[in-house]
């Protein structure tokens, strides 16, 4: 399915054009959104506007509902549990002194 050019510089990326680098329907998108997977700015899906990172999100959530066939309740924990995996390593991060302590387990020396 083609969608039409919609301007994204106003303030955000629109949602057909979350959905072409998805490629997905917007239905989709929708269906992230309500479950609270991705939080656009703007009252109606037409005024919806996503910053770079939530697009980054769309598509790594269309990639795991494709690769998994995930319906949307199994996605919406899947994410969940990245978001919380990834807190947890930058809070290992930042106790541990550098991001190379984070994940290689090596004591640091001076």
């Amino acid at each position: 399915m083609r969608y039409p050019m919609l301007p994204s510089t106003q303030s955000g990326i629109t949602l057909l054009r979350v959905c072409r680098s998805c490629r997905c329907e917007p239905v989709f998108v929708m269906d992230l959104v309500r479950a609270g997977v991705l939080e656009p700015q703007g009252q109606r899906p037409i005024r919806w506007r996503f910053t770079p990172p939530q697009q980054r999100r769309a598509e790594m959530a269309t990639y795991l509902s494709r690769r998994y066939d995930l319906n949307t309740e199994a996605l919406t924990f899947m994410m969940k549990l990245m978001d919380m995996n990834q807190a947890l390593r930058e809070r290992l991060a930042a106790v541990s002194g550098y991001p190379g302590d984070a994940y290689s387990g090596r004591t640091r020396y001076m």
